[in-house]
């Protein structure tokens, strides 16, 4: 058992109280497991992901939704569903009825304080040092939906046809500044000038909402990556990168981890243009990953994960801590 479970498993042998008050606030999942403490399977898809819960007086906010709640000692009751919750030592630990697994969760700030990784970089921009936003506890956006939801629901360009997008990646800078006003945008990967002008009039939009919860302006970098159906494609290798991905996919949702490896680790060796089905590439790399643990080669494990990204990434992170350190 890992060093993280191993302490979550010490502190949830006795009793776990709170007020409600202590509830109050942004949650970051720290780690999900078993009843009994144990790791998930390997190919669950929460053995490595990212999730965080908002609480607030009468509300609990998951995934842009808000479910009018009441709080009772160690419940969270709810319409459609009733939360068991626990509270130790800053972690708040929740069951769910009929879901063989809890979730153990840190407030924002005491994340990056317990893993320093994501802790915020800083850069100099025109004379000024700016934090660089980590993506935790850099800004806060008052609307359920969220910063990202919020853009994605005023784009007037949103029911776009697949086949109009040459350029698929979009990526943009801007700075948040202490008193929450956006300035200093720019385009590091434009779409076309259509979707760039209708990205920024959304964007500025969202201004009102957004809270800079730092001592110093941050600077903050939003991506967005556009795919194509099938029928869209024309270059050959993209073709051959959604049929492996499929194929593969397939093969691991069946269980079949040598079958999946042999069509997603050509993936890698495929010609695809720069920021071009890196979401395709990045989840065909999880699974190979996945799939060479099964298998029991590590070593190869470990190269798939770090082709996603390193331990600030959730999406590996609990693999590279539990597989990778050595």
């Amino acid at each position: 058992m890992n060093r993280i479970a191993l302490l979550l498993l010490c502190f949830f042998s006795t009793p776990l109280f709170s007020q409600e008050k202590e509830l109050l606030g942004e949650w970051i999942l720290v780690r999900t497991l078993k009843l009994d403490n144990s790791r998930l399977e390997i190919n669950s898809p929460y053995y490595s992901n990212y999730g965080s819960i908002e609480i607030k007086k009468n509300e609990y906010i998951v995934l842009g939704q808000s479910f009018s709640t009441k709080f009772k000692k160690n419940t969270m009751e709810m319409p459609i569903r009733t939360i068991q919750y626990q509270l130790k030592e800053g972690y708040l630990v929740t069951e769910e009825d009929g879901l063989d697994r809890r979730n153990f969760y840190l407030k924002r700030d005491d994340f990056v304080s317990k893993f320093p990784e994501f802790t915020m970089g800083t850069i100099e921009r025109n004379g000024k040092t700016l934090y660089v936003d980590n993506k935790i506890n850099a800004y806060a956006f008052e609307k359920v939906e969220g910063l990202r939801g919020f853009i994605n629901d005023n784009q007037k360009d949103n029911d776009r046809d697949s086949k109009t997008f040459e350029n698929l990646y979009f990526k943009i800078e801007f700075v948040l500044t202490t008193d929450n006003k956006i300035k200093y945008i720019k385009v590091l990967n434009s779409i076309d000038n259509r979707h760039d002008n209708d990205f920024i009039f959304s964007l500025m939009k969202a201004e009102p909402f957004l809270i800079n919860l730092t001592d110093k302006d941050v600077l903050i970098t939003l991506d967005n990556e556009y795919l194509k159906w099938t029928k869209d494609l024309k270059d050959k290798e993209e073709k051959k990168l959604h049929d492996l991905h499929y194929k593969g996919n397939i093969a691991y949702r069946n269980n079949k981890f040598d079958e999946a490896i042999k069509y997603l680790a050509p993936i890698n060796d495929l010609k695809i243009g720069e920021n071009r089905f890196n979401s395709l590439v990045e989840n065909a790399n999880l699974y190979l990953g996945v799939s060479y643990l099964v298998m029991g080669d590590q070593l190869k494990a470990c190269e798939s994960f770090r082709r996603v990204g390193d331990l600030t990434n959730f999406t590996v992170r609990n693999y590279l801590l539990d597989f990778c350190q050595n």
